[in-house]
């Protein structure tokens, strides 16, 4: 009997999306489907080093270029909304015309909008089901409806519960479309009785923000001689400096996992994937949003009620007295419920028969 065919479509905004990406590519190939990934730029990298033997496809990229000051940033995403929606007019062109020639069983996307066919099912991977942003809230979230209700289900990794969720409003706000949740999507995560570093900062995201994140964390590092650090760049771009501290250029999911399970305090952006982690891995973290970016200042200051997390803004990092912060929060319970698989398998089924 012939494979199944899932064309999976993957956002390249950040690395968190090609993380989650990864965890569910590799339950479908261990349930005898083949998938065909279909990216651009680093998020294609980073998911051709974990499966080598998938057959990949070249997206046209969104291109989105970010500001170096978080005020500017609206402003700049939105002069470039026009650029944004040509590119998920062509994405979806391009998906019409690949299927023709592959036939796919099922369409999975990952917060790529175009990724979608009206002749077979077609999911959409996303927490966010209201977007968060200080201008034109109403208008945004009318045309982000409008492009989530291309798709027959929004699986959202969150739990059902909006009170007790890791995305709050985000994620809980109905759209017209079914809702599917699928918990928090991690890996599993082990104890470890001592932890190797008592600071690890985990860069992720989008230049040039990443840049001036990791230029604080390393002055920050420096400072910190009396400490067992790491510094993850988050980059695949190697870097010539050398440091009086542990660092790593660019890491699998399965090098994260062990960074977190051996750190006793995680630095890092509050990118919905983090969060995840850091929920289900009870780590304590201290949160620094992207300046600028509402959907990250939100989850952030949503997720600090957890005892495991705390925020400081980027710019109160070089002043913040991260020991004391780390000493004041509670590491919790890891929770590995993993239920995400048995709902995509409900889901997958149902919408194949």
């Amino acid at each position: 009997m012939a494979k199944k065919k899932i064309l999976f479509g993957v956002l390249n905004w950040g690395l968190g999306h090609a993380t989650q990406s990864a965890l569910v590519i590799n339950w479908l190939i261990k349930q005898n489907f083949e998938v065909h990934i279909a990216s651009d730029d680093a998020a294609m990298q980073y998911l051709k080093i974990e499966f080598p033997a998938c057959r990949f496809i070249d997206l046209p990229g969104y291109n989105v270029s970010y500001s170096h000051k978080g005020f500017f940033l609206f402003g700049k995403i939105l002069w470039q909304l026009p650029k944004i929606w040509s590119a998920i007019r062509s994405e979806h062109q391009f998906v019409s015309e690949l299927n023709e020639k592959e036939n796919y069983d099922f369409i999975i996307s990952h917060n790529r909008y175009g990724v979608y066919l009206h002749s077979t099912p077609s999911v959409i991977i996303c927490h966010q089901t209201w977007v968060s942003s200080k201008y034109f809230e109403g208008l945004v979230n009318f045309f982000h409806r409008k492009l989530l209700a291309r798709f027959n289900e929004i699986w959202v990794p969150d739990f059902t519960n909006s009170i007790d969720s890791l995305t709050g409003k985000l994620g809980h706000c109905q759209t017209g479309v079914p809702q599917i949740y699928l918990g928090s999507l991690t890996t599993e995560f082990t104890d470890k009785p001592i932890a190797k570093y008592d600071f690890a900062a985990i860069l992720s995201g989008p230049e040039p923000q990443r840049s001036i994140l990791e230029s604080i964390v390393v002055t920050r590092f420096e400072n910190l001689s009396k400490k067992k650090v790491l510094l993850v760049r988050g980059t695949q771009i190697r870097s010539n400096k050398k440091y009086a501290f542990d660092s790593i250029d660019f890491c699998s999911s399965e090098t994260i996992r062990e960074v977190i399970e051996n750190t006793d305090c995680v630095i890092g952006r509050s990118g919905y994937s983090s969060i995840m982690n850091y929920y289900s891995s009870g780590v304590k973290a201290i949160l620094v949003p992207t300046p600028g970016q509402g959907e990250q200042e939100y989850l952030a200051e949503w997720n600090k009620k957890n005892e495991n997390i705390s925020v400081v803004y980027q710019d109160k990092l070089m002043t913040a007295n991260l020991i004391k912060i780390a000493e004041n929060l509670k590491k919790r319970q890891k929770n590995n419920l993993n239920q995400w698989k048995e709902v995509i398998q409900n889901r997958m089924s149902i919408l194949l028969s």
